[in-house]
């Protein structure tokens, strides 16, 4: 409820003396209802269906990793700072943030790290102010998230360090972000010992949660459809659940994804298959260096290239190849001649 609508839901409580305010009351007290009514269900599903709970997540993840989360929501400052990473947004790293302020009842600060990056935020008072402040609830600690931090500058990254190091009583930091590579060595020791890795959750609980969006709100789509949209975005659960809404509303979907596009082109690669690579590769309506750095992935795992010195001359190019998309006014040039390179290898 709007602040607006809450203040005059209150001023009218008041005012109810009679019969006559009590019906007044009572009407809006309906319009009230019938207006959330309407909010809910007007609401994108990425928020209407975003896990309100610790036992809602699909945290697979943090259990392999060694981050108990029922553990921690029995023992609040058992929590140490913690650090969860993907190769891919959408996989609920924010998500579990929530989930734990809420389970916890902690006082919370956020900072946006891909828009405050420098160290003015760390010395602010999102961080070293709310750090030195009493916690409104005595029983958990307060919790700072740093979402993206792999976008702070380097100074940023060591006045945050050495914030960690002092804080450990009533406060925590959480830090999220997709490239840990970017992140110092010394911010992520902070995290040692939980530090998790996100990029992986269960399929099948994916599955039955979006088979339970699918049904709570009349979709008409095949299971099967469920798993083509899996995956073609795993494990990109947003875009999963994005795929949904467009399909209630337009009857339709897309998959082709930035992660389908360079499945194609890798497969195209390791096949030198010229025509096959080209198609897909020339084209401006596509995030061309996410596409590279997914093929990048896709070799550096790649079983077909089970050594290092195989995979080392597709490398140099993606390298050459980055750097150039990057310096480039026309991407999609340097996308081209960056593929026809890697199927010569």
């Amino acid at each position: 409820m709007s602040d607006e609508v809450s203040c005059k839901y209150r001023v009218m409580k008041i005012m109810v003396s009679n019969e006559r305010e009590k019906y007044i009351f009572f009407l809006f007290h309906i319009q009230c209802g019938s207006i959330m009514s309407e909010l809910a269900s007007n609401a994108l599903l990425i928020e209407k269906y975003r896990p309100r709970r610790v036992e809602d997540l699909i945290d697979n993840c943090l259990v392999r990793d060694g981050i108990n989360l029922r553990q921690i929501v029995e023992n609040p400052f058992s929590m140490p700072h913690m650090l969860l990473h993907s190769t891919s947004p959408g996989t609920g790293k924010s998500t579990i943030v929530r989930v734990l302020v809420d389970a916890l009842n902690a006082d919370y600060s956020f900072i946006d790290g891909s828009v405050e990056t420098g160290i003015d935020v760390i010395r602010g008072p999102k961080v070293s102010e709310f750090a030195r402040t009493l916690p409104r609830n005595p029983h958990a600690p307060k919790i700072i998230h740093i979402e993206e931090a792999d976008r702070l500058t380097p100074q940023a990254q060591d006045a945050l360090k050495d914030k960690m190091d002092k804080m450990t009583g009533l406060c925590r930091v959480i830090i999220t972000c997709n490239r840990i590579y970017r992140l110092s060595d010394t911010l992520v020791s902070r995290c040692k010992g939980a530090t998790a890795n996100t990029s992986t959750p269960d399929k099948r609980r994916i599955y039955t949660m979006l088979m339970a969006i699918r049904d709570g709100e009349a979709i008409d789509l095949p299971a099967a459809q469920i798993w083509e949209i899996i995956n073609a975005f795993y494990p990109d659960i947003r875009s999963m659940i994005h795929a949904l809404h467009s399909y209630m509303t337009s009857g339709t979907y897309t998959l082709e994804t930035p992660r389908v596009i360079a499945n194609t082109i890798y497969t195209a690669i390791l096949n030198h298959q010229y025509d096959a690579s080209m198609e897909p590769a020339y084209r401006r309506d596509i995030d061309h260096r996410a596409i590279l750095h997914r093929i990048c992935d896709l070799i550096y795992y790649s079983d077909r290239l089970p050594t290092f010195k195989e995979k080392l001359p597709y490398l140099r190019i993606i390298a050459q190849t980055d750097y150039e998309i990057a310096m480039s006014a026309k991407p999609e040039i340097a996308f081209l001649v960056g593929v026809g390179n890697l199927v010569e290898v």
